[in-house]
C-alpha cells in the first residue's frame, strides 16, 4: 500500500520498463520529464487502475493496459518514437492530449457492456490509428489533432457518439458504428484525404 518512487526528477532510463500492478486499485505515473530509451509497459491487473504517462520522451513503444476493473488512462505531453497501445477488459476512459506518436496508435476496450471513452486532443499520430470499442454507450472524440496515417474505427453495439472536430486524416478513413442509435459529427473544417 506504500507509494513506490523510482525517480522524482528529470531522468533518463536506458532500456525497458515493465510494471505489473497486481490486484487492488493502483495508480502508476511516469513523468514529467522522464526519458526511456526502450519500451515502456504498465499493466493494471485486478481492481480499478489509473495509468499515466506524462510529459516525457518514450523512444520506443508505450503500452498502458488495464485489467477487468475500470481503467483510467492518461497520456499527456508525451513524445513517443514507436507505437502506443491502450486497452482494458473493463470500462476504459482514455485521454491522449498534446502528444506526438511517431508510430501507430491502437485503442481496444473490452467487449462487455461497459461505457468507454477514447479522447485524442491536440495530438499528432504519424501512422495508423485503430480504435475498437465493445458493447456499451461509447464515446470517441478526435479534436484539434492530425492523423497522418489511415483511421480505422469500429464502435460496438449500443448508442455510440463519434465526434471529430478541427482535425485532419492524411489518408482515407473507415468509421463503422454497429447497431444502436449512433451519432457521427464531423465539424469545424475537419478534413479527410481522398488519396
Amino acid at each position: 500500500t506504500a507509494a513506490f518512487t523510482l525517480a522524482n526528477a528529470s531522468t533518463t532510463f536506458p532500456g525497458n520498463l515493465t510494471a505489473l500492478l497486481g490486484d487492488g486499485n493502483d495508480l502508476a505515473t511516469i513523468g514529467p520529464g522522464i526519458t526511456f530509451t526502450g519500451n515502456v509497459a504498465l499493466y493494471g491487473e485486478g481492481g480499478s487502475d489509473t495509468l499515466r504517462a506524462l510529459t516525457g520522451t518514450y523512444q520506443r513503444s508505450l503500452t498502458l493496459a488495464g485489467g477487468n476493473g475500470a481503467t483510467s488512462i492518461v497520456i499527456d505531453g508525451a513524445t513517443v518514437g514507436g507505437s502506443v497501445a491502450v486497452r482494458g477488459l473493463g470500462s476504459v476512459v482514455a485521454g491522449i492530449t498534446g502528444s506526438t506518436i511517431h508510430g501507430r496508435f491502437d485503442a481496444l476496450t473490452g467487449f462487455g457492456n461497459s461505457a468507454d471513452s477514447i479522447v485524442i486532443k491536440g495530438s499528432t499520430i504519424d501512422q495508423t490509428t485503430m480504435i475498437l470499442t465493445g458493447r456499451g454507450d461509447d464515446n470517441v472524440v478526435i479534436q484539434n489533432s492530425h492523423l497522418n496515417g489511415p483511421l480505422f474505427m469500429f464502435t460496438g453495439a449500443d448508442n455510440d457518439v463519434v465526434y471529430i472536430d478541427s482535425s485532419s486524416v492524411g489518408t482515407p478513413a473507415l468509421i463503422a458504428t454497429q447497431s444502436g442509435n449512433d451519432t457521427l459529427q464531423v465539424v469545424n473544417s475537419s478534413s479527410f484525404s481522398r488519396l
